[in-house]
């Protein structure tokens, strides 16, 4: 049951307007007269998307399909080999330790997916938010005791300056229009806010497999059905922070041994098996001794904004 505090934040993704509750649905009594449902404990607050081909809502629902249509959440997650493992762990621990998660705050996983880092901070106070349904339930059969929301990161289904923190993780290249999104955050943010984003560099050996899209008919289906062909650098988060009343504080850039750059598929590795041990150590001591200018190249970047007071 949705409590009173919960109420307060929450508004019509349409139009922004406060929503009611009646039984197990809400509903905006104001222009649009939505219903949105809630079943199986999840709060749906996704708009309904419009039958157009436009690109940009193309993109949404494919990236939509792509994640209700996964089975296997331990790939979802990055989880699997020695490789995964490795990459998981400097992910998990990045992100965290920029985390603030102070007592009483109330903190936006901003694409939640099946609830990985809600699992990890055990903090009830963390909104869980994702387009994926199928993702929200798997997050919902880990027992998380968190508010899980169906809901677009570009149109988000909360009042104006509720959260203290928000958090994005490997979101951003999903994403039709980031600027929308980075929008819609700080619109949600309280002021002095702060919000952690940590996705794929676009200066990193990674970003060579979308330079090879045209060539190679692997990444062309993969990007076509997931729309990954985004990837960001500091610079142009910091460019898209000042648009939308946020200044950068810190940023960094950890994994360089991204072997996935060598894997187009599950198992279909393009390089000797032999050769992937040595490449991950050279990988690892990179990350921990190597020169700021060769981290840089690293395949993630994480980026620390605060909402302008």
């Amino acid at each position: 049951m949705i409590d009173e505090n919960l109420l307060k934040i929450l508004a019509c993704p349409v139009c922004k307007s406060d929503l009611h509750l009646d039984s197990k649905k809400l509903f905006c009594k104001m222009h649009c007269k939505v219903h949105y449902p809630i079943e199986n404990g999840i709060i749906k607050l996704l708009p309904n998307a419009p039958d157009n081909n436009d690109k940009e809502m193309i993109i949404k629902k494919n990236v939509k399909k792509l994640f209700d249509s996964i089975e296997d959440y331990d790939v979802y997650s990055h989880a699997k080999g020695v490789v995964g493992e490795y990459e998981e762990s400097k992910e998990r621990s990045n992100v965290l330790k920029n985390l603030r998660l102070k007592k009483g705050s109330l903190i936006l996983d901003a694409a939640c997916g099946d609830g990985r880092f809600l699992e990890l901070t055990g903090n009830s106070n963390i909104i869980g938010l994702d387009i994926s349904l199928s993702l929200l339930n798997a997050a919902k059969k880990k027992g998380l005791k968190n508010i899980l929301i169906l809901g677009d990161l570009e149109n988000l289904p909360f009042k104006d300056s509720v959260f203290d923190e928000i958090f994005a993780v490997r979101v951003l290249g999903h994403l039709p229009n980031i600027n929308n999104a980075i929008n819609e955050i700080s619109r949600v943010l309280k002021k002095n806010g702060m919000v952690v984003i940590m996705d794929y560099n676009r200066y990193s050996l990674f970003y060579i497999r979308v330079l090879l899209k045209p060539f190679v008919k692997k990444l062309r289906d993969i990007n076509k059905l997931s729309g990954w062909n985004k990837y960001y650098s500091v610079w142009k988060l910091n460019r898209l922070f000042k648009r939308n009343d946020l200044e950068l504080v810190s940023k960094d850039y950890f994994l360089f041994a991204h072997l996935d750059f060598f894997k187009f598929r599950k198992h279909d590795i393009l390089i000797p098996k032999i050769l992937i041990k040595p490449l991950l150590n050279f990988g690892k001591f990179i990350d921990n001794h190597g020169p700021g200018f060769v981290k840089k190249f690293s395949s993630r970047i994480i980026v620390i904004g605060r909402k302008k007071i």
